[in-house]
């Protein structure tokens, strides 16, 4: 699991992960490669889970990102 802060109890957690390419205190930029998406537990090929969280509650991605700019 990757779990990125940033900041006003925003984060971004990732699940699944085959590989980091940080580690725990690291700061990230926008476009960095943070790691890579494999094949975990019980699935049928490869897949990253994504959440995101505002003070420890889920927010649906779809909420937050203008998805017309990822069209």
């Amino acid at each position: 699991t990757l779990v990125i802060e940033h900041g006003a109890g925003l984060k971004s957690i990732f699940y699944g992960l085959a590989s980091l390419e940080v580690k725990t205190g690291d700061t990230v930029k926008q476009g960095q490669l943070i790691g890579h998406v494999g094949s975990t537990g019980r699935s049928s090929g490869n897949h990253c889970h994504f959440e995101i969280r505002r003070n420890g509650s889920y927010i649906a991605p779809q909420n937050v990102f203008n998805r017309s700019k990822y069209r």
